[in-house]
This record gives structure tokens, C-alpha cells and sequence, in this order.
């Protein structure tokens, strides 16, 4: 994208540290609205580092530096960025944590060892056939009344008895 998104982070403080490089250009501004709308947070602007290590591109006369290779993270995962830098290519430390908020959630887990008993295994695949049938001649239905409803049939098109090809 050649995206410059800068050092200025006014209105998108939610998207980007000040410790990016240079001036924003339009491409850096679409890529900031697209953070925003998709909650990412631009990593190489969050940690100070002196510009060579902002720098993803130089020109060939060593003088012009710009920031256009951007690491785009979900911003719950924006705590677990530890850093991000330039080593003649971009590097990212993570150290993954979950995001607050989903600490207590915990997975409700069967007692599968009972499935070795053959009598538990018959009970078991008999009430699942049925409960998935039943589930699919809904769906069939529901499907079906929908199509016709909605699409309508298809009209078989008839091809005339003689046409300019046959001749």
C-alpha cells in the first residue's frame, strides 16, 4: 500500500502510537480508517526506537527513509505486543495472553471413556441419528420454501423446431 501513517495519531489514538516515522500521506490515512473500522492497532508506531529501526524502506542514496511495512495486530491482542522494530525486516515479540474479559469462560467436557461400553455407544449414535435427521428435514424444508418462494421455479427454455444453424 505504501501506506505513511506518521508520527501525529490525532483521532486515532485507538489505532496508533506517536512513535511512528514522518508525515502521513493518503494511503497512511486509508490505512488508519481501516484500523479503526476493523479494530487493529498499527505495532511499529506503540514502541520509540531511533529511526533506523522505524525505517522499511531507504532509497538508494541512503538519504530518504520512509515507514510503508505496517504489523497489524487485533486490538485485544494489543497488550500481548511486547515490541516491534526494524532488522532489515520487520520482527514482532509476542508473548500471547488472553484478552481480559475471557478468563472465566470454560468448556463443558464429556465423559467420552463411557463411549467403550457398547450399550452407551448404541444409546449414544441412535439419539444422534435421530436429532440430526430431524434437524435435516427442517432444514430441507425450510430450504425448499424458501428456493421456490423466493427464486421460483425453473422454465425450461424450448429451442425452436428449426433454426438458422440446421439450414
Amino acid at each position: 500500500m505504501n501506506a505513511k501513517v506518521g508520527n501525529q495519531n490525532e483521532n486515532y489514538e485507538r489505532v496508533m502510537g506517536k512513535h511512528g516515522l514522518g508525515e502521513r500521506n493518503n494511503n497512511g490515512e486509508r490505512l488508519c480508517e481501516l484500523c479503526d473500522m476493523d479494530e487493529l492497532v498499527i505495532t511499529g508506531t506503540l514502541f520509540p526506537h531511533r529511526n533506523i529501526h522505524k525505517a522499511t524502506w531507504i532509497s538508494p542514496d541512503g538519504k530518504t527513509r520512509n515507514q510503508i511495512d505496517h504489523v497489524l495486530v487485533s486490538k485485544g491482542f494489543r497488550i500481548s505486543v511486547r515490541d516491534t522494530k526494524v532488522y532489515r525486516s520487520a520482527t514482532i515479540k509476542l508473548r500471547l495472553r488472553r484478552p481480559p474479559g475471557r478468563r472465566n469462560v470454560s468448556r463443558v467436557k464429556y465423559d467420552t471413556s463411557r463411549l467403550g461400553n457398547e450399550d452407551v455407544l448404541r444409546a449414544f449414535n441412535i439419539t444422534l441419528r435421530s436429532e440430526v435427521e430431524q434437524d435435516f428435514e427442517v432444514l430441507k424444508k425450510v430450504y425448499t420454501e424458501t428456493a421456490e418462494s423466493v427464486l421460483g421455479k425453473l422454465r425450461k427454455k424450448k429451442k425452436p423446431w428449426i433454426s438458422e444453424e440446421s439450414w
